[in-house]
């Protein structure tokens, strides 16, 4: 952060590092998760939850109170203030870059809209799966697990996907495909009669596909689970790595920016052949 004059603002700066360094304890962050869930809680009961003595607690909890993040109420219970219900919010963004810290030198966000950085805090809860046929597999079991819709942003195509998705459309669930100029798809689809089968749907109705310039993350949504796969730093999406996840935030956060290229993209008139990378 910069004043007008350029200098860096030190007193803001300070203020931030008071923060973290109240936040810089597990026992008080799990007081504000604990607090956040809660409400309001009486300090025995915090203890009692969290497997905290009374003296730990009431120690942390001074702190926190100290701090301007949770303050007691007049039935004697605590709760959190603004300050700290916004600070208690973020925690989730930083347990996720935390957790995925090595795996961020391997894939990166760079590309991802920053309304979107900024809600990483929504994917914090979701498992990480790692190695071409392990994410394949959960690929597949995904878009046939489908019953409503279907929305991805492709990254690469595989044959087997083509007839998964031909049996979903068949079955009248709605698919939403979202191309890019780097999207990869295999010369055997290309030359088999899924094209065609897929025209046929999207004549229909039931399959639309549009074309963006380029996409920050592939995702894979279905009404039930969500998936989500980031870039390695040459810009590829090797397959190798895939964030999933049935929790409700993390769907949400999946769909969302899904949508938000949706609305930036054009239609796809004639065919993705002329538009994607066919390989061997």
């Amino acid at each position: 952060m910069h004043g007008n004059d350029g200098s860096s603002n030190y007193e803001d700066v300070h203020l931030t590092a008071d923060l973290l360094y109240e936040l810089a304890s597990p026992s008080r962050c799990a007081i504000l998760y604990e607090l956040l869930r809660r409400g309001e809680a009486r300090l025995s009961d915090v203890a009692r939850v969290l497997n905290m003595s009374m003296q730990e607690a009431h120690r942390n909890m001074t702190r926190l109170v100290d701090a301007g993040l949770a303050a007691k109420n007049t039935n004697g219970r605590f709760m959190l203030t603004e300050y700290g219900i916004l600070a208690a919010r973020q925690l989730d963004y930083f347990m996720f870059i935390a957790k995925h810290r090595d795996l961020l030198r391997s894939y990166n966000v760079a590309g991802v809209p920053s309304m979107f950085i900024n809600r990483l805090s929504e994917l914090a809860n979701c498992r990480v799966v790692l190695g071409v046929s392990a994410v394949l597999e959960k690929l597949k079991a995904l878009e046939a697990g489908a019953e409503e819709y279907i929305n991805i942003i492709v990254a690469q195509a595989w044959y087997e996907e083509g007839s998964i998705l031909i049996d979903r459309l068949s079955n009248g669930i709605s698919v939403r495909m979202i191309f890019t100029s780097s999207t990869i798809v295999p010369k055997e689809i290309i030359d088999s009669d899924i094209p065609k089968v897929m025209r046929g749907f999207k004549i229909k109705g039931t399959l639309d596909t549009r074309l963006v310039d380029g996409v920050g993350a592939a995702v894979y949504i279905s009404e039930r689970q969500a998936g989500l796969m980031l870039p390695n730093p040459s810009g590829i999406f090797d397959m190798n790595m895939l964030l999933l996840s049935d929790d409700r935030r993390f769907h949400t956060w999946c769909n969302d920016l899904f949508m938000h290229y949706w609305s930036r993209a054009d239609e796809v008139r004639h065919g993705i052949e002329g538009v994607v990378k066919i390989v061997e």
